[in-house]
């Protein structure tokens, strides 16, 4: 009896043995390399000649990478042609320049140049965070909430980036981007603050594009004059003015967020110059490169890594990030 088993067990052994020499090796894609090592690094990239127009097709032996002066493997390559995810948050506060009308139209003009593939969500905030849209695929939804929009008072902006970076776009995968349209003055935060918000931004992958218009007094001018060319509701400030000393604050809030993450800051007067911001993030999006690499030596917990990304070909401007801080994934924390 013995015997038998035993001839039983070694015929099994070996037909597993045969079953996995000849089965096929599973490709390992970049999702799996994820999972496996939490220290890898995405730097989204963009290349403009000196005229600023984007520089497509290329590859990824054009390009070269630093960390900390040391420079790494290029582990993953993203072409421009892979689609994105986007946040639009949009400032209906009452210290608002511009009529509701001209942030819809520029907004829905932003969603027009969306691919398919692209999904993007819409909130709006003021003294409450209102989510008009979660993150879809189905553009005519998103058009739709963008027309929902409506001004309140106050302005939540460092609660606002909190909760879309962390709550939102914190576990996407992807190329992934925020743009905020919004004077950058907060007046009701009270959950987080500014540097809560510069922190976040330089652990995450996220790009912020701020849109910045400077508030106005409301005995400025432009109320009146906004006010008698076009009908309907003009959103100016309902209460005290702001003054210079609070736009300079607001802009260099909105510059932090920014140039941490390798975005840039965009400055607005008049609504046609908001419809081209919209339009140019929107393309810039489009022709961006992810180059994504695993440190050659470990980083600590909070620790900021410098990063220099250089192009081989000569007179072209590269554009990225400078820096990040590691932040080690939930589950390695818990080890």
């Amino acid at each position: 009896m013995l015997k038998i088993v035993a001839c039983f067990l070694a015929i099994l052994i070996t037909a597993q043995g045969v079953d996995a020499q000849n089965a096929k090796p599973r490709e390992t894609t970049e999702d799996d390399v994820v999972r496996i090592n939490t220290s890898l690094v995405a730097v989204p990239v963009s290349v403009m000649d000196r005229d600023g127009k984007y520089i497509v097709n290329l590859q990824r032996e054009d390009f070269q990478l630093f960390e900390n002066g040391t420079q790494q493997d290029i582990a993953n390559f993203d072409s421009v042609e892979k689609p994105f995810t986007v946040a639009l948050l949009l400032d209906m506060s009452d210290s608002l320049r511009f009529r509701i009308s001209d942030i819809q139209s520029a907004a829905l003009a932003f969603v027009d140049q969306l691919r398919p593939e692209d999904r993007v969500m819409v909130v709006a905030f003021d003294s409450q965070i209102q989510i008009l849209c979660e993150l879809t695929k189905k553009h005519d939804v998103a058009r739709a909430a963008i027309r929902k929009t409506n001004m309140g008072g106050g302005t939540r902006v460092y609660d606002t980036i909190n909760f879309v970076l962390n709550k939102r776009l914190n576990e996407i995968r992807g190329r992934k981007a925020i743009i905020i349209f919004t004077d950058g003055i907060d007046t009701g935060s009270f959950e987080v603050g500014r540097k809560d918000n510069e922190r976040d931004v330089e652990e995450s992958e996220v790009l912020i594009y701020p849109i910045q218009y400077k508030s106005k007094d409301i005995n400025d001018p432009l109320r009146s004059e906004m006010g008698a060319a076009k009908t309907g509701p003009t959103l100016v400030p309902t209460g005290k003015g702001t003054g210079g000393m609070e736009n300079a604050r607001g802009e260099s809030y909105l510059r932090a967020l920014s140039e941490k993450t390798g975005a840039r800051l965009y400055r607005v007067d008049d609504v046609q110059n908001l419809t081209r911001s919209f339009v140019s993030i929107a393309g810039e999006l489009r022709q961006q490169y992810t180059l994504s690499y695993y440190p050659k030596s470990p980083a600590e917990k909070r620790e900021r890594r410098k990063i220099n990304v250089k192009i081989n070909t000569p007179g072209l401007v590269v554009r990225a990030r400078a820096s990040y801080v590691f932040k080690p994934a939930a589950s390695d924390q818990k080890k």
